[in-house]
């Protein structure tokens, strides 16, 4: 359960009426825990209850933080994807434009930043020297050879940046999902329990107690957490129970 320092919360007009009844309240009777359960669910439960769920929601968010960093890993594998493929085409369309092969060239190496490296190199002298065309001829072919190439390129780090982009969505759907998850489940089956009940302070002339307590939440399968609370329990002149919950101190 979490512990944290205390934060006061005074509650105006937290209060809640029983039917009639008979002889002087208690601290500790059911009724008085139940009134004061009543109230706190009614004023304060969603504070209490992400107290009670905070570790489960920091998993949540941290799961989910490792999760973003996929994005990175799916852009960086698929760059590398888009540089070896790209380096294949680059050989493929020099052989069917050139009739030769560039397995003797050392150069013709593809990319840095989304470019053709050393362009001349890697395509223009190869051809030039093998085919004895002019450097015209071979710049034709060449330019074909890289506008194609610089499309394949544009296409495939796209896709990357996309790949990349549902990863990370994913990630914060499924994160909002399962907090959403941890929400409802909280709010339909949490337990509030007041234990450890003594007597602050009697007022012989109403015989109203000022009481301190435990109260404790739990969430199944979720977390839980435990506040001190205060309140104050006297009748009415008409005999009904009066609850008013003065403070809790919550540990968060």
């Amino acid at each position: 359960m979490p512990r944290f320092g205390y934060v006061l919360y005074t509650l105006a007009c937290s209060l809640g009426l029983a039917a009639c009844g008979v002889g002087a309240p208690t601290c500790d009777s059911t009724e008085t825990k139940n009134l004061v359960i009543s109230i706190v669910k009614s004023q304060m439960s969603q504070r209490l209850l992400n107290v009670a769920s905070w570790e489960a929601r920091s998993r949540v968010d941290q799961e989910s933080w490792e999760a973003s960093k996929i994005k990175d890993t799916v852009k960086m594998e698929q760059e590398t994807t888009c540089k070896i493929s790209a380096g294949e085409h680059f050989k493929k369309l020099f052989v069917e434009s050139f009739g030769v092969s560039l397995e003797e060239i050392n150069n013709g190496r593809f990319v840095k930043s989304g470019t053709l490296l050393d362009l001349s190199n890697a395509c223009l002298f190869p051809a030039n020297f093998a085919m004895k065309l002019t450097y015209a001829e071979a710049q034709n072919r060449c330019d074909d050879i890289y506008s194609e190439i610089t499309r394949e390129v544009s296409n495939c780090w796209k896709e990357a940046n996309e790949l990349a982009e549902r990863a990370i969505s994913t990630a914060h759907s499924l994160r909002g999902s399962r907090l959403k998850e941890i929400e409802d489940i909280s709010n339909r089956s949490a337990t509030y329990v007041v234990d450890t009940i003594r007597v602050t302070a009697k007022n012989d002339d109403t015989g109203a107690n000022t009481c301190a307590a435990r109260l404790q939440v739990d969430i199944p399968n979720i977390g839980g957490a435990e506040q001190q609370i205060a309140y104050q329990v006297e009748r009415t002149t008409d005999g009904k129970l009066y609850v008013a919950v003065l403070g809790v101190g919550l540990k968060e």
